[in-house]
């Protein structure tokens, strides 16, 4: 499950890019609205390509890692930001290798016939990532509000289905 969501800012595009690729170069206390200093956020990562940026916080701690991919668009009061949450690539890798250590696991069961076992517990296991994904988009969607936010004076959130 991911989070999706709408900002708009009075600035233009180009100003809303160039802010974003300056602020992701460097990133001090000073620049951490306290808000997220108050939850454990003490870092951010963006890079910037055109009207494109990623973002991801720092710590993010245990579980699955993600990283919250921004276009920036023209809008006639100033710029539109559809932001999407997204795993990174070694978050998803590890949820694979854990469901396949699992399934090694239950090898002995597989080769028993005992299906509705190996069904339930992947069945489980499956719920439990998209679970933990989940609750770690949506606890981490008001912090990249708060960034985007400072940044880009972006004021107004426009909330968008989670797909």
């Amino acid at each position: 499950m991911h989070q999706s969501f709408v900002m708009l800012s009075p600035l233009p595009p180009a100003t809303v890019v160039d802010r974003l690729a300056s602020y992701g170069k460097e990133w001090r206390e000073s620049k951490i609205p306290v808000g997220l200093r108050s939850s454990g956020i003490y870092g951010c990562q963006v890079t910037v390509r055109g009207d494109t940026f990623k973002l991801r916080l720092e710590p993010q701690g245990r579980g699955p890692q993600l990283v919250w991919t921004g276009q920036v668009a023209p809008e006639a009061t100033g710029s539109r930001l559809n932001i999407r949450s997204e795993q990174t690539v070694g978050s998803r890798a590890s949820v694979f290798a854990v469901l396949l250590f699992i399934a090694v696991l239950w090898w002995p069961a597989i080769r028993a016939g005992e299906w509705g076992f190996v069904l339930m517990g992947m069945l489980f296991m499956g719920g439990f990532v998209a679970l933990t994904t989940a609750w770690r988009s949506t606890s981490q969607r008001a912090e990249c509000e708060a960034v985007l936010a400072h940044v880009t004076h972006a004021k107004a959130a426009i909330p968008v289905p989670a797909v």
